[in-house]
């Protein structure tokens, strides 16, 4: 069996954190007043049943069947499928999107600024607490233009539309930092500074 740089989503921590069963914080809601009283929202990840699994591995190309088997196990095996299809990356995308958060049920009844809020805790949470168990292994989970990567393939998906690195290259980047810099366009500066640093080490 091939190992590839996603076989951390087989382990257990992770996947009860991507199938909703991980609570990652709680969110006190406006929306939800019980007895006069704001109520706390638990923090998921959307919940996914056993069925909606299979659909999901289904959707990316791979039929699972349902029987009477975990949801942990039907993760691992929507996983170990996506890894022979090259479909990881986007089952991930998928599991953090806005999408798969509308057809949560505890929250569909938030406003859609309750709702903003708690997708945005969510997402940042449950990156922030897969990085920490991913963290011996270097790499990293980004969200990156509603995608989520692994830092490393997104670089590498980067280092494609790069047809050369030469000193022309890397003196058209630096002439736009500085001017930039000169126009006060810090951000633009630490981005051009970042690509400069991760284009010529690669």
């Amino acid at each position: 069996m091939p190992k590839n740089e996603y076989d951390f989503l087989m382990k257990k921590p992770i996947i009860e954190i991507l199938d909703g069963d991980a609570c990652l914080d709680n969110l006190i809601s406006e929306d939800k007043i019980h007895n006069g009283q704001l109520k706390k929202v638990e923090i998921h990840m959307p919940y996914l049943s056993g069925p909606d699994i299979c659909s999901l591995s289904e959707k990316f190309g791979s039929p699972i069947e349902y029987d009477i088997f975990s949801r942990w196990s039907y993760m691992q095996e929507m996983f170990e499928k996506a890894k022979y299809k090259n479909k990881t990356q986007e089952i991930l995308s998928y599991l953090f999107s806005k999408t798969n958060f509308g057809m949560c049920k505890n929250i569909s009844d938030l406003s859609v600024e309750m709702f903003e809020e708690y997708y945005q805790k969510a997402t940042t949470l449950a990156i922030k607490k897969i990085n920490n168990f991913i963290d011996y292994t270097g790499d990293k989970l980004i969200i990156k233009n509603n995608n989520v990567f692994l830092k490393s393939d997104l670089f590498e998906i980067k280092s494609k539309y790069i047809q050369k690195i030469d000193r022309t290259y890397i003196k058209e980047v630096q002439s736009k930092a500085n001017e930039n810099l000169r126009q006060g366009n810090f951000d633009s500066v630490l981005t051009q500074a970042r690509t400069l640093l991760e284009e010529v080490q690669l």
